[in-house]
C-alpha cells in the first residue's frame, strides 16, 4: 500500500537527486539503466510466455515473497513477468 509507495518515492529521491521524485520515476530510472548497461531482456534468456505459470508458482512459494513489504497476487505477479517479457529494455 501506501507505505510502499513511500518507500519508492524515497528510492526515486535518492536516484534521481530530487526531493520531489515520485515512485514512477524511480521505475523509469531502473529501466533506463537496465538499457545503459544493456542488460538483456527475458526472452534472451529463453524464458517465453509458455513459462510464466510455472515461474509465478515458484515465485509465490519463495521465502522472498513471503517478506515482500507489498503482498502481490499470483496474477499480478504474472502480469509483472507479463510485462518483462514484452520488453525490450
Amino acid at each position: 500500500g501506501a507505505a510502499a509507495l513511500a518507500r519508492w518515492d524515497t528510492l526515486a529521491a535518492l536516484l534521481t537527486g530530487r526531493c520531489e521524485a515520485t515512485a514512477l520515476e524511480a521505475v523509469d530510472f531502473c529501466a533506463g539503466l537496465a538499457e545503459t548497461l544493456r542488460i538483456p531482456p527475458l526472452g534472451h534468456w529463453g524464458v517465453t510466455e509458455a513459462a510464466v505459470p510455472e515461474l509465478v508458482e515458484q515465485a509465490a512459494a519463495t521465502s522472498s515473497m513471503k517478506a515482500n513489504p507489498l503482498p502481490l497476487t499470483r496474477d499480478e505477479l504474472a502480469e509483472i513477468l507479463r510485462s518483462a517479457l514484452a520488453s525490450t529494455n
